[in-house]
């Protein structure tokens, strides 16, 4: 199903994503302005905001990350590792501890 993807044009991070449909038609809905506006605003550059649209199907972001690749223009995905979310939540515990270990 196609989508809508808000994306940074300098580093391909995708900020949003969009997916409406009409109940009475497969059309897919425009983007509405005011999630346009408020993407923007949350940005420090909003002319760095681009959208495009895709047809990649959905995937977990437990097991993918998925970015825009700035020069094509295409939704880039790559596999996470399988311990990805473990060495992820170790590393915080680690910062909230502090420098000594303790809190």
């Amino acid at each position: 199903m196609k989508r809508y993807v808000l994306f940074d044009k300098e580093t391909g991070e995708i900020l949003h994503t969009h997916q409406a449909y009409k109940l009475e038609s497969e059309d897919l809905e425009k983007v509405p302005d005011d999630e346009i506006i408020q993407v923007v605003n949350r940005t420090a550059n909003p002319e760095r905001v681009g959208v495009l649209l895709t047809d990649e199907p959905i995937q977990s972001s437990n097991r993918f990350a998925r970015k825009v690749d700035p020069k094509s223009g295409k939704v880039v995905t790559t596999e996470l590792p399988e311990d990805f979310w473990t060495k992820k939540a170790s590393k915080k515990n680690q910062l909230q501890k502090g420098p000594e270990g303790g809190d």
